[in-house]
């Protein structure tokens, strides 16, 4: 039989024999191709031989840790020990698995942590930054088991290892550089993506069985942003509130336990619940705990569930941590808020497109509710925290005004919802209900894009942005008034610019809405350093581009209606009613890049239409009447992107295709 000529390369990683796919990390003598493609550290250890003897049945855990142990020994030089010289670290269930699983854990850091000082600074920052907006864990029941006496005899609580995992992530987001280089790594963002995959292998391997400890590592395991998976949060989010269900948490009002235990309950319960509402307003996607789900009449979390850490915390004053807890139960008060708004603008099923004036009227009836609803919860909750942040920590103002935030981004959304519902796009027109009009709803928008500006201004003074302790949340819920704001700049200039340059020194907008801009740019690259999310940042650079096509458009609007369109707009509140197909598709196209994190062909259609500078005839004229007729509306989330073919260019042409090729290169894929 002659010899096939293929040569079977010995030595392949860890990794690959694991997945049972050829490796060239021998042939490279490096990191193989495989590895360097998903992001992986590439381990070309051999595999592990078995030397017990056949029949052997009971072995210890030690002994069949003890080799890889050894292997993990060699990385103490870069910041790292074994978990097993932490005795507040519970074993994981490892017994079961075979040896390529154990080496696949340890070629993914998951079975050692960093040394004692490196871990506390990190668990430092976790409960500095982390914790207030996610109290899974209590912090004065954490501090006890970890500082454990040496000399007393072994505690029977003790910290899971995926949990503990879990936590480092999340804080990794908020650490110093020098801290992330302590352990070798050479940024923020590479030092994330190796704890998330420590974290990730222990939960991916079965090795915690204990559902609240994998219910609090899956909430903060939302956390992850991801270009190549953008559901990450999602998915975590998912299994987080399966396992919460699965231990009754979203009945814990009704459980037979310990008072801890209920407050445990309780906290991974409105954890979820409110993860969950700031997932759905910042991705622009449906709620996973709706609101027939869960019990809002439930006593919700209160000052009593965090009596233990107002004087046992390690990182904050009492004072502090009381206000913290204020801002807590304040976002456990605006989930319940904000239940009917996500409900009503991502619902998990479309809308019917053809609605009657009733259809209509009910809509915007519910939305007026919604509005009126967060209104209450503003002066209840958010005013009372505001008033008292004159001399508040840091970390106070920058949750406080990140609180306002979802709040004000819900506004903007149920504006951009209504907006829709008013417009008779087949009779260019404005129709005048008795809910709300028009006028209302650009009064309600500009007062949400004002305030997030406001508040984004305060965060860049007040909170020291550039230490870099800024969540990922921040930058999905501004991104769209950035734009918003960097369109009006560009609607009142005298002289378009696709690089955003003037032609002379005298700057065509204000001040104020120059210093707005460079704080909303600064959060952008803020979170670029540490999240790793230059695909938003270039997105943003598409959306001003796009911002000078609006302008262009409106220059050719008002040449061929100069009647209907006496002068140029000097804002997007001006485009909204003059050109509202244009404003409005060119949202729910920003919507869209969001939701689905991807661009589309009906995305790319109406980008492509604004880039050519196509006027829509539809938007020629703009009058308002009373006729209480039935009409063909444009669903406001999926439909309206597009129906941009009323204009004389016809469908997606061979020019739209070259720009949808062309964004598809130029636009990443959004992450979690």
């Amino acid at each position: 039989m002659p010899h096939s000529g293929i040569k079977r390369v010995r030595g392949a990683c860890s990794t690959c024999r694991h997945r049972k796919i050829r490796c060239d990390a021998a042939i490279l003598n490096g990191p193989c191709t495989n590895c360097r493609r998903n992001g992986l550290l590439c381990d070309p250890a051999k595999a592990p031989k078995s030397d017990l003897p056949k029949g052997s049945s009971s072995i210890s855990l030690a002994a069949d840790l003890t080799p890889h142990i050894c292997a993990i020994q060699a990385s103490r030089g870069r910041g790292h020990q074994p978990f097993t010289n932490y005795r507040f670290i519970a074993t994981p269930k490892v017994q079961g698995l075979c040896p390529e699983d154990m080496v696949c854990l340890k070629a993914q850091k998951s079975l050692y942590l960093p040394n004692p000082s490196i871990l506390e600074s990190f668990l430092h920052h976790y409960f500095l930054y982390v914790h207030p907006s996610m109290p899974v864990v209590d912090e004065a029941q954490f501090w006890g088991i970890y500082q454990q006496d040496e000399e007393q005899p072994s505690s029977t609580q003790q910290i899971s290892l995926l949990l503990l995992q879990a936590m480092l992530f999340a804080a990794s987001s908020y650490i110093p550089i020098e801290l992330s280089r302590s352990l070798g790594y050479d940024s923020i963002a590479a030092t994330r993506k190796s704890l998330y995959r420590s974290a990730k292998a222990l939960y991916d391997f079965d090795t915690e069985s204990n559902s609240v400890d994998i219910a609090r590592s899956a909430l903060l395991l939302t956390y992850h942003n991801s270009s190549v998976n953008q559901l990450t949060n999602s998915t975590w989010l998912s299994i987080a509130i399966l396992h919460a269900r699965t231990i009754n948490a979203h009945t814990y009002a009704t459980q037979n336990q310990t008072r801890s235990q209920v407050y445990t309950l309780k906290r991974i319960w409105w954890s979820c619940i409110v993860r969950d509402r700031i997932v759905a307003i910042g991705m622009r996607r449906p709620l996973q705990i709706t609101k027939e789900q869960f019990d809002s009449s439930q006593t919700i979390i209160q000052h009593t569930d965090f009596e233990e850490e107002l004087c046992r915390s390690k990182v904050y004053d009492k004072q502090t941590k009381q206000k913290l807890c204020d801002i807590f139960i304040a976002q456990c008060q605006l989930a319940v808020a904000m239940t009917d708004s996500v409900s009503i603008l991502y619902p998990p099923f479309k809308n019917k497109s053809t609605l009657s004036i009733d259809d209509i009227n009910q809509e915007l009836a519910m939305c007026v509710h919604s509005i009126n609803s967060l209104k209450i919860w503003e002066l209840s909750y958010l005013m009372p925290i505001e008033e008292s942040l004159v001399n508040a920590h840091a970390t106070v103002k920058l949750y406080t005004h990140l609180t306002s935030l979802y709040h004000q981004s819900t506004r903007v959304a149920l504006c951009h919802y209504m907006a829709p519902l008013l417009f008779l796009r087949h009779e260019s027109r404005w129709y005048t209900s008795y809910i709300i009009s028009i006028n209302q709803i650009k009064s309600e928008l500009v007062d949400a894009v004002a305030t997030v500006t406001a508040k984004v201004r305060e965060v860049c003074t007040a909170c020291n942005v550039s230490k870099g302790q800024l969540p990922l949340s921040i930058l999905m819920n501004t991104i769209l008034p950035a734009f918003l704001l960097r369109l009006n700049m560009q609607l009142c200039s005298s002289t378009p610019s696709f690089y955003g340059e003037y032609p002379s020194s005298i700057s065509p907008y204000s001040y104020e809405d120059n210093q707005s801009l460079k704080c909303y740019l600064q959060i952008i690259d803020t979170c670029n350093v540490r999240y790793d999310t230059s695909y938003i940042a270039h997105w943003f650079d598409q959306l001003l581009r796009m911002a000078t096509a609006v302008k262009v458009r409106m220059l050719a609007v008002q040449k061929r209606f100069p009647e209907q369109l006496p002068r140029l707009t000097g804002s997007f509140i001006d485009l909204l009613e003059y050109q509202p197909m244009t404003y409005l598709s060119l949202a729910t196209a920003i919507d869209g890049l969001f939701a689905t994190a991807n661009v589309t062909i009906e995305t790319a259609q109406v980008l492509s239409t604004f880039q050519r500078g196509v006027i829509l005839e539809s938007e020629h004229q703009i009058m308002i009447s009373n006729d209480p007729t039935n009409y063909e509306l444009p669903n406001s989330r999926s439909e309206l992107s597009t129906r941009v073919s009323s204009n004389k260019e016809g469908d997606f042409d061979v020019a739209q295709k070259q720009d949808y090729i062309q964004l598809v290169q130029d636009l990443p894929i959004l992450g979690g």
